[in-house]
């Protein structure tokens, strides 16, 4: 089903030494639940300052895996930017388009939470439904 581009988060759990369920790290996909190729430019970034960086192009309904993330570095201010663009230009379609997500703390914490109770194993944010558009350019009339 075409329903967007998606990030996906996928918590590896872990047990301490008390029986205690824990998120030791989150597995990062980019989900493309569309009928387009999409040229990207991923960067995490904590704080501000990039800590890893890829290049690649996801296909048509593909779920890309692009690394995981130590759950303790969560609390850092993380943001998930991107810089998509199409392999080929379409005629109304955007040939570029760039998007962040950024994840507070205390939403991770619920999502997470929620998904112990829902006994899900992951939760996903979405970039964007359909491929951005190009700005639209009025025709001014010269007079």
């Amino acid at each position: 089903m075409e329903n967007g581009v998606w990030l996906n988060f996928l918590p590896v759990m872990d047990t301490d030494e008390f029986g205690d369920e824990y998120v030791e790290k989150l597995k990062v996909y980019l989900v493309n639940n569309s009928n387009a190729v999409y040229k990207f430019d991923y960067k995490l970034t904590f704080f501000g300052d990039a800590d890893f960086e890829l290049k690649n192009t996801v296909q048509p309904f593909e779920n890309f895996y692009i690394h995981d993330v130590d759950f303790s570095d969560m609390s850092d201010s993380p943001a998930f930017e991107f810089d998509f663009s199409l392999p080929v230009a379409e005629k109304n379609k955007a040939d570029h388009f760039e998007s962040v997500i950024k994840l507070k703390p205390k939403q991770l914490f619920n999502r997470i939470e929620e998904l112990k109770k829902k006994m899900k194993l992951l939760f996903r944010i979405c970039y964007w439904r359909n491929t951005p558009t190009k700005p639209r350019r009025d025709k001014i009339a010269a007079g």
